[in-house]
């Protein structure tokens, strides 16, 4: 047999670990669902398919590889803005209005975990002294009763 007209199986079923496999639309539909954060009830609502196949659909390693490209792309979009929100966040800190930086101090303190939202049931384990006048100046404060 000449090696031109051989077939080579292997080749044939070895495919790259970053190759695309599509899905069927309806399974895209499913899919963007999810990652649009409806419940699994939900799109089964929606879409009128059972709640088994929805989540075999999500379960397929087809669409948990586009799922997880998905998501990664998203992250390296969110981790792109990271330095605009830096900058965003400086000049509100700086920026000559007390009030306007009195809002940027309490968002960024929460975000770091020096200041918690009382409201939501946390405890204000890092509160000082500086973040209890910032907060009687803002009219945020409230008596622990």
């Amino acid at each position: 047999m000449d090696s031109l007209t051989q077939t080579n199986n292997f080749a044939l079923d070895k495919r790259p670990t970053n190759c695309y496999r599509p899905i069927p639309h309806r399974w895209r539909v499913v899919l963007d669902y999810h990652l649009a954060g409806k419940s699994a009830e939900e799109i089964a609502n929606i879409t009128g398919y059972s709640l088994n196949s929805i989540y075999r659909i999500l379960n397929h390693p087809n669409t948990v590889q586009i799922r997880q490209q998905l998501m990664e792309s998203q992250q390296q979009e969110f981790d792109a803005l990271f330095k605009k929100v830096t900058i965003r966040i400086r000049e509100g800190l700086d920026d000559a209005d007390p009030k306007i930086a009195a809002i940027f101090t309490n968002q960024w303190l929460r975000a770091n975990g020096k200041l918690s939202d009382k409201q939501k049931g946390d405890i204000h384990l890092h509160l000082t002294a500086e973040d209890i006048i910032m907060q009687i100046k803002n009219g945020t404060y409230k008596r622990d009763e």
